[in-house]
């Protein structure tokens, strides 16, 4: 598994590519920046001196054999590519690949729907129907980024289900939040996601659309819930705060929202938001690292290293 490699260690394995691109070298020689993905996380790789025969022979969603060696770029290791072909694996193989949400997406979508249909105000809730009911297999089935948080299949819905769980017990504590526009905004936060990405039926993030490109999720979802109202004749202030809401949940303009929160259910949502995805960063990490180790720097994490502790969490009996 990946995330056992060490460098020296030798390489022969089924993998994902979750991505490959052609590069040249500084003396113009052709060769693959790859990342090869199983079930335990990820690892770069190259496959250096790339003849014309292979130059398009592989592409983001194969699942290949390879052969090589574990060196290291700085302080990271990477796999060099000394051999790799494409293979057809059976179920219980591709299990070992594919990381998927810990918990069953019929489960979670019954819970939201579920959350739905208990929303009070009329126009909130055939707003959030309408979309949830419209991406329902693709929001069932899509990570919840290409290589960011809850990157796995169903990781989208994951995200969006633990975010719910905590927005439920954070509306009890702030009781003058209200909590219908909390949910709506935690259920429709990321559902344009499914429009922003390309994915396969195994999970897998294999391009952006080009408005996914040109527009980004945020305003895609804005549209959406714009085109939802008119359709539906909804004229209440609805349309607005739940749009303010989707704008505002990246908080900074670097990070694409260009208004921050004005109202409270906002910045809860953009809290909800960050906590969530920075704990399956946390958690992806310290899993992945070996005890009384630091784990890689991870990006979204400003490039921190994450310690494993040995620490007992678990309750006494």
């Amino acid at each position: 598994m990946i995330n056992e490699l060490k460098v020296s260690d030798k390489v022969l394995d089924n993998f994902l590519l979750k991505s490959v691109t052609l590069r040249k070298t500084r003396t113009g020689k052709d060769y693959l920046d790859i990342i090869l993905k199983d079930k335990s996380g990820e690892i770069p790789a190259k496959l250096w001196n790339v003849d014309t025969t292979m130059k398009d022979a592989f592409s983001a969603g194969d699942t290949v054999k390879v052969g090589g060696e574990v060196d290291s770029f700085g302080s990271n290791p990477q796999v060099k590519i000394e051999s790799i072909e494409k293979v057809n694996l059976n179920d219980e193989d591709m299990s070992k690949l594919v990381e998927t949400a810990p918990l069953n997406s019929d489960k979670m979508y019954d819970d939201i729907i579920d959350t739905i249909e208990n929303i009070k105000n009329e126009d909130i809730k055939i707003i959030t129907k309408t979309l949830v009911e419209k991406y329902k297999d693709k929001f069932k089935n899509y990570p919840a980024a290409k290589s960011f948080h809850h990157a796995m299949k169903s990781g989208l819905m994951y995200h969006t289900y633990t975010m719910l769980t905590n927005a439920k017990k954070l509306t009890d504590t702030y009781k003058f939040l209200n909590k219908d526009l909390v949910f709506a905004g935690v259920i429709l936060h990321d559902i344009c996601k499914t429009e922003e990405m390309q994915c396969n039926d195994i999970g897998v993030v294999e391009s952006y659309s080009t408005d996914g490109q040109l527009l980004g999720h945020i305003i895609q979802c804005v549209c959406e819930i714009d085109n939802v109202s008119r359709t539906l004749g909804i004229n209440s202030e609805v349309p607005s705060l739940l749009k303010h809401m989707i704008l505002s949940h990246h908080y900074h303009p670097e990070f694409g929202s260009p208004k921050y929160p004005m109202i409270p259910e906002a910045e809860i949502l953009h809290y909800l938001d960050i906590l969530d995805s920075r704990m399956n960063q946390m958690e992806t990490a310290f899993n992945n690292t070996n005890e009384n180790e630091f784990s890689n720097r991870v990006r979204m994490l400003d490039n921190r290293n994450i310690y494993h502790y040995t620490l007992d969490n678990k309750e006494e009996d």
